[in-house]
């Protein structure tokens, strides 16, 4: 493992909490895309992310690393933001917040998150 690839998990994970790849699609066709607008308080495990990957080996690190997010709506329905954390058994290795906002397509300007979107999240 490497730093980047926590934020790939981060990365996977937002996509299955914003309803995976399909419901982006149909966001982008209705005229909203998800951005991530910050990250923020992203930590790492004493000994960084290489010492997990020595501990592991590379074949087995991937299936035995768990991801998980908590989200929550902020600023009137305008941002959502997804607490994550990378754990190894028991574990916390990485963890960071994600702040993402919808824009229009149009206007390439912030709005509201559609309220099928907000709903997942309230």
């Amino acid at each position: 493992f490497c730093e980047t690839d926590v934020l790939r998990f981060f990365e996977r994970n937002r996509t299955e909490a914003l309803g995976g790849a399909g419901a982006l699609n149909s966001l982008k066709q209705n005229g909203t895309i998800v951005v991530v607008a910050g990250a923020q308080n992203l930590r790492f495990a004493p000994g960084g992310m290489a010492a997990l990957t020595a501990r592991r080996g590379a074949n087995r690190r991937m299936r035995q690393v768990l991801s998980v997010s908590q989200t929550e709506l902020k600023r009137r329905g305008l941002q959502i933001t997804f607490h994550h954390e990378l754990i190894d058994g028991k574990r916390v290795v990485a963890s960071g917040e994600v702040t993402c906002v919808c824009v229009s397509t149009e206007t390439r300007r912030p709005v509201r998150c559609p309220e099928d979107l907000a709903g997942k999240f309230a």
